[in-house]
C-alpha cells in the first residue's frame, strides 16, 4: 500500500509579518491623511484631478510613506514567487531592502521624467495613484489567496488576471490623459516602458544574483 502526496503551498509567517506592518503603515496614512486617503483608494481618477497641483511633489510626506507601503507589498509577492525558482530563498530583510530599491527606481526615473515637461509629472502623479491603490487591495487579495492551501501556479495565475484587470484600467486612464497633455504617442510609450522595464530589469537582477 503506498500513500500519494499533494504538495500545496504553506503560508509563511514572515508574509504575515509583512502584511501586518504593511497595513499599519496603511492605517498610518489614513489616520494622519484622512480625505486624501479615501479618495486615492476609491477613485484615483478623481484623487488625480483635485490633488494634480502636488503632482511636482515626488517627495511628498503622503507619496513617500505610500511608496514605503507599496515596497512591503511588493515584498510579500516577491517572497512568494521565489520557490518556484529557487530552494533557498532570499532573507526577508534582504527582499524588503530590494523592493524599497525598485520604489525608489521609479520615483527617481519619473522625477527625470518630470524635468522633461510638466506633463510627465502629471503622469506619473496618475500613476502613483493608481499604483498605490493596487497595493492597498494586493495586499489583500495576497493574504486570501496565500492562506489558502492550493498549489502556488494556481495562486499566480489568480493573483495575475486580478493584476492585468487594474493593469489595463490604469492604462485606459493614463491613454485619455495622455492625449488630453498633447503627449505624442511614441513618447507615452517610451515613458511606460522605461517605467516598467528598467526598475524590473534592475529588480530581477539584484534577485538571480543572490539566489
Amino acid at each position: 500500500m503506498s500513500l500519494n502526496y499533494k504538495m500545496v503551498d504553506v503560508p509563511s509567517y514572515d508574509v504575515f509579518i509583512i502584511l501586518i506592518i504593511t497595513w499599519i503603515l496603511y492605517i498610518i496614512l489614513k489616520l494622519l491623511y484622512p480625505a486624501e486617503f479615501k479618495i486615492n483608494m476609491s477613485r484615483p481618477k478623481i484623487y488625480y484631478r483635485e490633488f494634480q497641483a502636488r503632482s511636482t511633489h515626488f517627495f511628498s510626506d503622503y507619496r513617500i510613506l505610500s511608496g514605503i507601503t507599496i515596497a512591503f507589498v511588493w515584498s510579500v509577492f516577491i517572497r512568494l514567487i521565489l520557490p518556484l525558482f529557487s530552494n533557498h530563498p532570499l532573507k526577508i530583510h534582504y527582499i524588503i531592502f530590494i523592493s524599497l530599491l525598485y520604489i525608489f527606481s521609479v520615483f527617481l526615473i519619473q522625477y527625470i521624467w518630470g524635468r522633461l515637461g510638466k506633463h510627465y509629472s502629471f503622469l506619473s502623479f496618475m500613476r502613483f495613484a493608481y499604483l498605490n491603490r493596487f497595493a492597498y487591495y494586493a495586499s489583500f487579495i495576497l493574504f486570501i489567496l496565500w492562506s489558502l492551501r492550493i498549489h502556488l501556479l494556481i495562486k499566480l495565475l489568480v493573483f495575475g488576471i486580478i493584476t492585468m484587470m487594474f493593469y489595463i484600467s490604469y492604462l485606459s486612464a493614463e491613454w485619455k490623459l495622455a492625449k488630453e497633455l498633447s503627449v505624442k504617442d511614441y513618447m507615452n510609450i517610451l515613458y511606460l516602458c522605461t517605467l516598467d522595464m528598467i526598475p524590473v530589469g534592475i529588480l530581477i537582477v539584484l534577485i538571480t544574483s543572490c539566489l
